[in-house]
């Protein structure tokens, strides 16, 4: 899947919205925060702010596709979500991703209720696994393509917890 840049209406209100957590923040704790790129990303994680620690440089990757058909959520959850984490790196420094100051930065500085996670629809950006057909001495298993790959390249193996025999692939 391709990543694609949203289109410019909906890069205005995301864009617009990061300023105005920018100014919230900073007006809050008094200290200057740095505007983040904005990039974009796939998969079924609403977005991520990333954070260089060497050149401290921040970029804010955004999944255009759950943006798109769930603005209002990017709007008031998911873009104060990831400015938290910028801020809270600011104020606190190299910290657990979602811990008490990201937590404090969430509840106090934007007065939302701190989540991990999203519940956005995610049937439109989310792979499917692959299976691969294993066979024991009494049964067929089913490997994912990350331990089919390891077996594979001979990194381990995998025995039946029923038979106690080492699992062939079959195709």
């Amino acid at each position: 899947m391709s990543v694609r840049p949203p289109r410019p209406e909906m890069l205005i209100q995301l864009v617009s919205k990061v300023m105005e957590c920018k100014t919230k923040a900073e007006d809050y704790y008094g200290v200057e925060i740095p505007v983040p790129k904005v990039s974009y990303m796939t998969g079924a994680c609403g977005g991520m702010m990333v954070t260089d620690l060497l050149s401290n440089e921040h970029e804010l990757r955004i999944n255009t596709v759950l943006a798109e058909d769930n603005l209002e959520e990017y709007l008031t959850n998911v873009i104060p979500h990831e400015m938290a984490h910028l801020v809270t790196h600011v104020i606190y420094g190299n910290v657990q991703s979602h811990g008490r100051e990201w937590k404090g930065v969430m509840s106090g500085c934007y007065g939302l209720r701190p989540s991990r996670t999203h519940n956005m629809d995610v049937s439109k950006v989310k792979r499917t696994t692959r299976k691969h057909r294993y066979m024991c001495g009494c049964r067929e298993h089913m490997i994912s393509t990350v331990m089919h790959n390891k077996i594979s390249r001979g990194q381990t193996t995998r025995m039946c917890r029923h038979c106690r025999m080492i699992i062939q692939y079959v195709g």
